[in-house]
C-alpha cells in the first residue's frame, strides 16, 4: 500500500494538503486492511522473461524478477500456468533482507512449476506484517491446483507472517510455501532458522508450508524450528495443517520428516511433528524427530509425534516417532491430548513410537490419547508409560522395540520395502533410512 507522502502531490505555488478524496481513499484502505504491497526490488532482472517457455534464472536478481512478474510489480502480470522455470545455480538472497515472497497479491499466486533443480535457495528472510484479510510467508505466497514446486532446498534465517488487524484474518508461515491450495510440493527441503505465525485469530506454520486444503507433500523434510501462535495455532514440522477442501478432494502427505523443534500456542492449540491439523488425508512413511509441544491458555492442546489430530477417516500409515511430545494447559482443569503418534487420531496402522509422551492435566497415550482404531502399532512404555487409552499388548520394552521378532510377521513391518528390522536398533523406514540422524528419542545422534 502506498504510503499518504506519495499520494500528495505538491505544488511550489501553494501550500501542499490532503484532498477529501485523497483522506477517504486512505481511510477505506486502512479499515480493509488493504494487502501488501511492496514496490518492485530495484535490482529485479526480468530479462530472462523472452515469452518463450521454458525459463531458466540462475542469480538471486532473477528470482526477484521472477516475484515482480508474478505479482505484476513493475511489469505485465504472468503467472506461468502451464510453463517451467528452472534453478540452475544456487542463489543467495542474503542481498534481499525482506523477501516479498513469490506470488503475494497475484490472482492464485505463481501457477506454473518450480523446478529447483536440486540446487539450494540460502539466505530467505521473509518479515511480513500486514492488516490484510490473508497475511503470507514464504519463498512463495500461495500456489493452488496444477502448481508444483518441486527439488529445492531451502536454508531460512526467517521467516515470519503476523496480523496487525484485530479482525477476523489467517496467517500462513512456511518455509517453501505459504499455503497450497490443491498443489504439489515434492523433494523440497528447509533447513536452519525459524518459521513463525501469529495472530490473534488463526495461525498456521509449517517448516515447509503453513497451510494445505488438498495440499500433496511427497518426500520433503525440515530442520528449522516452528511455532505458531493465535486464538487458534496449527504448527507442523512439514505443514501447519492439510484440510479437506473441498470435500472428497483428499491430499496426502509421504515420506516426509522433521527434526526440527514444533510449537503451537493458543487457546486450541495443534502441534505435530510432522502436519499439526489433518483432515482426510492420509499420511504415510513419515517421521519425526524433533521436540512437539502445544500449550493452551483457555481451551485444549493437541500434540502428537506425527500429527496433533487426525480427522475424518484419515489413516497414519507407516510411521514413526523418536521426539519428545508435551502438552501445557494453563489449569489443573483443562483437557490436553498427547501421544506419541497423535494426540487424537481416527486410524493408526503398522506405526511407533520411542518418544516421551507427558502433560500437565489430562491423559497421555503411548501411541495416542484418542485413537479409534489402531493395527499393528507399539510404542516402547521406558520412554512413555502410556495409560488405559492405550491397548496394554502396544507398550514394549525398549529391547522388545529393538527386536525383529517384536513385530508381526503377517503384517507389513515383513514388507522390506517398507521397515528395515535389525537387532538393537528401532525399525526404520526403509524410504528415509538415508536420513536418519536421532538417537533412541532423545535427538542428536546416530540412530544406530
Amino acid at each position: 500500500m502506498q504510503t499518504l507522502t506519495s499520494l500528495r502531490r505538491h505544488h511550489a505555488s501553494r501550500k501542499s494538503i490532503f484532498s477529501l478524496s485523497t483522506c477517504l481513499v486512505f481511510l477505506i484502505f486502512t479499515l480493509l486492511g488493504a494487502a501488501f504491497a511492496p514496490p518492485a526490488y530495484a535490482a529485479a532482472d526480468t530479462t530472462w522473461y523472452t515469452g518463450s517457455p521454458p525459463y531458466t534464472i540462475s542469480t538471486a536478481d532473477q528470482l526477484a524478477g521472477l516475484a515482480d512478474i508474478v505479482s505484476g510489480t513493475g511489469i505485465t502480470q504472468h503467472l506461468f500456468s502451464n510453463e517451467t522455470v528452472t534453478l540452475t545455480n544456487k542463489i543467495d538472497l542474503s542481498s534481499y533482507p525482506n523477501w516479498t515472497p513469490i506470488g503475494y497479491n497475484a490472482s492464485g499466486g505463481f501457477a506454473g512449476t518450480f523446478d529447483g533443480g536440486g540446487f539450494t535457495i540460502s539466505g530467505l528472510t521473509v518479515n511480513v506484517s500486514s492488516a490484510a484479510s490473508n497475511v503470507y510467508a514464504g519463498l512463495f505466497a500461495s500456489i493452488s491446483s496444477g502448481t508444483a514446486i518441486k527439488d529445492l532446498n531451502v536454508a531460512v534465517v526467517s521467516v515470519r507472517a503476523e496480523s496487525t488487524s484485530g479482525a477476523v484474518t489467517e496467517v500462513y508461515a512456511g518455509g517453501v510455501v505459504g499455503k497450497n491450495l490443491s498443489g504439489t510440493i515434492s523433494n523440497c527441503h528447509v533447513s536452519g532458522g525459524t518459521i513463525s505465525a501469529k495472530n490473534t485469530n488463526n495461525a498456521y506454520a509449517g517448516g515447509v508450508l503453513g497451510y494445505g486444503s488438498s495440499a500433496t507433500i511427497d518426500k520433503c523434510s525440515n530442520a528449522a524450528d516452528v511455532i505458531a501462535e493465535g486464538n487458534s495455532a496449527y504448527a507442523g514440522g512439514v505443514t501447519g495443517a492439510n484440510s479437506d477442501n473441498p470435500p472428497g478432494n483428499l491430499g496426502v502427505i509421504s515420506a516426509s520428516y522433521n527434526t526440527g523443534s514444533v510449537t503451537a500456542d493458543g487457546d486450541s492449540a495443534y502441534a505435530g511433528g510432522v502436519v499439526g491439523d489433518n483432515e482426510a488425508s492420509d499420511i504415510w512413511s513419515s517421521y519425526n524427530a524433533g521436540s512437539v509441544k502445544a500449550t493452551s491458555g483457555n481451551s485444549t492442546p493437541y500434540a502428537g509425534g506425527v500429527v496433533g489430530t487426525s480427522r475424518n477417516n484419515a489413516i497414519i500409515h507407516y510411521c514413526a516417532n523418536i521426539g519428545a511430545v508435551s502438552t501445557t494447559t494453563a489449569t489443573t482443569t483443562g483437557t490436553s491430548y498427547a501421544g506419541g503418534i497423535a494426540g487424537s487420531a481416527d486410524d493408526i496402522q503398522t506405526s511407533y513410537s520411542a518418544g516421551t509422551v507427558s502433560v500437565t492435566s489430562g491423559d497421555a497415550g503411548g501411541l495416542a490419547n484418542i485413537a479409534y482404531t489402531v493395527i499393528d502399532s507399539f510404542y516402547d512404555n521406558e520412554k512413555a508409560p502410556g495409560t488405559l487409552v492405550d491397548s496394554t499388548t502396544a507398550g514394549k520394552s525398549t529391547s522388545d522395540m529393538k527386536t525383529p521378532g517384536t513385530y508381526p510377521t503377517g503384517a507389513d513391518w515383513a514388507n522390506t520395502a517398507i521397515w528395515i528390522l535389525q537387532d538393537g536398533i528401532y525399525p526404520v523406514l526403509t524410504s528415509l533410512a538415508h536420513t536418519l540422524t536421532v538417537n533412541n528419542g532423545t535427538g542428536g545422534g546416530s540412530y544406530m
